[in-house]
């Protein structure tokens, strides 16, 4: 917990300084970028904001004929092994969300 903390903070102290320079952001989602359904309103979003790619029509099989893939499997009780371990240390907390 003290390490996600950590990185937290560290996130948050970056989002401040780019408002606090109005540098443009978007916040986007790595899970749904990367999820096996149709669903690429995640990458139009990010091609609006830079102004650039696709401004009609973007399927999934544009995306993956791109070369991205996801990196490891989504499912976090297959990739860790301690999985239960980790689940009964976030549960209340405000990381709880991680296990989603």
């Amino acid at each position: 917990l003290k390490e996600l903390m950590h990185l937290h903070n560290m996130e948050e102290r970056t989002d401040q300084i780019l408002e606090q320079y109005n540098v443009p952001t978007i916040y986007v989602s790595f899970e749904k970028l990367f999820t096996r359904d149709e669903d690429t309103s995640e990458w139009r979003r990010i091609f609006d904001f830079l102004n650039v790619g696709p401004r009609d029509v973007l399927t999934r099989h544009d995306i993956d004929k791109a070369g991205h893939a996801a990196t490891s499997i989504p499912m976090h009780n297959v990739t860790l092994s301690n999985y239960d371990e980790v689940r009964e240390i976030l549960i209340g907390t405000d990381f709880e969300h991680l296990l989603h």
